[in-house]
């Protein structure tokens, strides 16, 4: 049954209700059991990003959708399964399908509105292994640009934020990083906090530093 015990799990998770101490024993069951359609598996994958566990939710992604993707038709379609022999998989384009890729906006890229219309709106990444990410969102205000780019511990993050809007931008905190910089300005060092033109300190939350900007273009480096 799609309600399953697995379901339940992942949904108590994203309802809020299961405890953070539970989680590394439903991230376990994550790991052995296969059983949602696409629909459910959306559910799934975002319960593994609000438990931070960024590295299996894209090794899950690529495990579950594998098929589907290298298939030939271009669509995302109703079941799991796929390539040349089709039987049983349902209609060809299934909307129910792409839950993967809102995650990949909210939480693998990160941003999320935090105000109606978009007029402040969170910027909180979660890479795992992917190492470039590049994602567009449309607002009433114009378009948020984000692009990520992480090597060797370095992270280049580059943010337009439209007029009318702000962004809550969490900086994810690096093993071993030494200054985080926003458009050229220090702002982050081993003795502190530093003033940046435009933008304000938030504070210190789960995996990444965050600050308050004002629209424009941001470069933030993190090194």
């Amino acid at each position: 049954l799609e309600g399953s015990e697995m379901c339940i799990r992942d949904r108590a998770v994203v309802a809020g209700l299961a405890r953070a101490q539970d989680y590394p024993a439903i991230c376990r069951i994550l790991e052995q059991e296969f059983h949602a359609s696409p629909y459910m598996e959306k559910y799934v994958l975002e319960s593994l990003y609000l438990m931070r566990a960024p590295h299996q939710a894209v090794a899950r992604m690529n495990e579950r959708f594998e098929t589907m993707i290298n298939a030939p038709i271009t669509t995302l379609y109703e079941n799991f399964g796929g390539g040349q022999d089709r039987a049983g998989f349902g209609t060809y384009n299934h909307a129910w399908s792409g839950g993967a890729l809102t995650c990949l906006s909210q939480y693998a890229a990160g941003i999320a509105p935090t105000q109606p219309g978009y007029t402040q709106f969170s910027v909180r990444p979660q890479m795992g292994p992917l190492r470039f990410i590049e994602s567009v969102v449309p607002t009433p205000h114009g378009s948020i640009t984000l692009t990520l780019a992480k090597n060797r511990g370095s992270l280049e993050m580059g943010l337009h934020c439209p007029a009318g809007t702000e962004a809550l931008v969490g900086v994810p905190v690096q093993e071993d990083m030494d200054s985080v910089l926003m458009n050229r300005q220090r702002a982050w060092s081993k003795q502190g906090i530093h003033p940046v033109s435009d933008a304000s300190y938030v504070g210190r939350e789960a995996t990444w530093i965050v600050w308050k900007v004002k629209p424009g273009d941001w470069q933030i480096s993190v090194h």
